[in-house]
């Protein structure tokens, strides 16, 4: 009897233990999945957030954008028409910079509408959470991509005091791509290179090569 009363006490000793340690970790998971409710919780209240701040951020960048593009086509085409056919142009100094800010207001209309695309693609909410981007696609000229990053980025060398230098191949083939984003990449890597090389020189070349165009 004595043997038979010990294995029952040990037996509930044994279902004791197991009961606490299920309610142990009953109460763990619980805890957890509290814990998980209220990180999902914060996610969906910092998400709302973003929205209402890209939504605002949106708002502050295009109102004025828009308004230093239409300004800027507005001056480009009162100087065409008005300015510039009255201009003595007999100075070469004169002739030079003429074209120059013909040039530049061009470039600040390239550069201002290249700039109201990306926002629009970054504030475009459903690309964000997925994290795709689309490519528009189109046949280009890798040589007009070079030259419109050149432009956006020779105020920044000359500032430095660098010298850029092209090297582009003649009758280069069209390729397909994105123009617009490609041009973003070449000003980066542009501007990185005037960035760290004060007082020097940057060299483009573009190139024909088996596959296609190499920049």
């Amino acid at each position: 009897g004595l043997e038979a009363a010990g294995l029952r006490a040990e037996r509930e000793a044994q279902n004791r233990a197991l009961e606490a340690r299920v309610a142990e970790r009953t109460r763990d998971l619980l805890e957890a999945m509290e814990e998980a409710q209220e990180a999902r919780a914060a996610a969906e209240t910092a998400n709302e957030a973003k929205s209402r701040f890209l939504a605002n951020v949106s708002h502050e960048l295009r109102t004025p954008l828009t308004s230093v593009v239409g300004f800027a086509k507005l001056n480009r085409k009162r100087l065409d028409e008005v300015v510039f056919p009255i201009v003595a142009r007999d100075d070469p100094r004169v002739d030079r910079a003429v074209r120059q800010v013909g040039d530049n207001l061009g470039i600040i209309v390239e550069e201002g509408e290249r700039l109201t695309g990306l926002i629009n693609d970054l504030l475009d909410l459903a690309k964000i959470e997925s994290g795709r981007l689309d490519w528009h696609m189109a046949p280009m000229r890798v040589e007009d991509v070079v030259r419109r990053a050149l432009g956006a980025t020779a105020a920044l060398s000359e500032v430095a005091g660098v010298t850029l230098v092209t090297a582009i191949d003649d009758d280069l083939p069209e390729v397909g791509g994105d123009a617009e984003r490609l041009v973003q990449v070449v000003i980066n890597l542009v501007s990185n290179a005037v960035k760290f090389s004060p007082g020097g020189r940057v060299t483009v070349t573009v190139a024909r090569d088996d596959s296609g165009v190499r920049v």
